[in-house]
C-alpha cells in the first residue's frame, strides 16, 4: 500500500508539481488548498505525513500545525512546513507550533522526497 502524503498549498501550479514528483516516488497524494480543508481530509483520509505551506487562506501553515497538534487524533502525524520564508524566526515558529521539519522554496525535488520519507512513520513504509 502506498503511503500517503496530503500536500496543503494555496498555488495549484505547485499542488500539480508535487503531485507529480511524489506520485513518481511512488506514494499517495492528497492535495488541499486551504489550512481548514486539510484539517477536515486529515479527519476523513488519515495521510501518513502532511506537507504544509505557510501562507494560505483561511487558517495559515503556523494556525493548521497548532490545531494539528492539540487535536489528539492527529497530533502524532509528522508536518513538514513549505514556505519561500526562509528567515530563521519563520523556521523557528514553525517549530515551536509543531512542526517536525522546515523546507524552503524553492527546493530540489530529489531533496524534498528524501525529506518526505525520512519524516514518514515506520508503519508507513512501503516494502518492496
Amino acid at each position: 500500500m502506498p503511503r500517503k502524503v496530503l500536500v496543503v498549498d494555496d498555488e495549484p501550479e505547485l499542488l500539480q508539481l508535487l503531485r507529480y514528483v511524489l506520485e513518481a516516488a511512488g506514494m499517495g497524494v492528497m492535495v488541499a488548498t486551504s489550512g481548514r480543508q486539510a484539517i477536515e481530509l486529515i479527519k476523513r483520509e488519515r495521510p501518513d505525513l502532511i506537507l504544509c505551506d505557510v501562507v494560505m487562506p483561511e487558517l495559515n501553515g503556523f494556525e493548521t500545525v497548532q490545531a494539528l497538534r492539540q487535536d489528539p487524533e492527529t497530533r502524532h502525524l509528522p508536518i513538514l512546513m513549505l514556505s519561500a520564508r526562509g528567515q530563521a524566526q519563520d523556521v523557528q515558529r514553525a517549530l515551536d507550533a509543531g512542526a517536525n521539519g522546515y523546507i524552503t522554496k524553492p527546493f530540489s525535488y530529489r531533496e524534498l522526497v528524501a525529506e518526505v520519507k525520512r519524516h514518514l512513520p515506520e508503519h508507513a513504509v512501503a516494502t518492496p
